[in-house]
């Protein structure tokens, strides 16, 4: 009688265990972060493949020297001017050329920082 009870009971909301769920998020959680690495690998790779295809390929035409004015160059090191030279050659490719690079004022150098203070005191109250 009591199988027949059972039976004949309406079936309500199924309900799952705090475990099963916080499983089933896990395992979601997961593939989007599998589906987000595999994204970043092809991007990689591809990457990987330009540059290979960028370092193989001669230059258009032979690198010009920077020269700094003679002021300038005791303040900035070769390696500023290399990477100068680099960004300015990715970025704009072979056609533009560097006429100088030049350190700036030692009076424009705290400029940044004297702005930031100037925009803060400016923001308070005066009581």
């Amino acid at each position: 009688m009591a199988l027949l009870s059972q039976l004949s009971a309406p079936a309500g909301p199924s309900t799952i265990s705090v475990e099963t769920a916080l499983l089933l998020i896990l395992i979601g959680v997961v593939a989007v972060l599998f589906k987000e690495l595999m994204a970043l690998r092809r991007r990689m790779a591809h990457l990987e493949s330009e540059v290979a295809s960028r370092s193989s390929s001669p230059p258009a035409r032979p690198v010009t020297q920077v020269v700094a004015p003679p002021s300038a160059a005791a303040h900035i090191e070769p390696e500023i001017f290399a990477v100068i030279s680099a960004a300015v050659h990715l970025t704009y490719g072979a056609r533009h050329r560097i006429l100088a690079i030049a350190a700036p004022a030692p009076e424009h150098m705290q400029a940044w920082s004297t702005e930031g203070r100037r925009q803060v005191f400016q923001s308070h109250r005066v009581r």
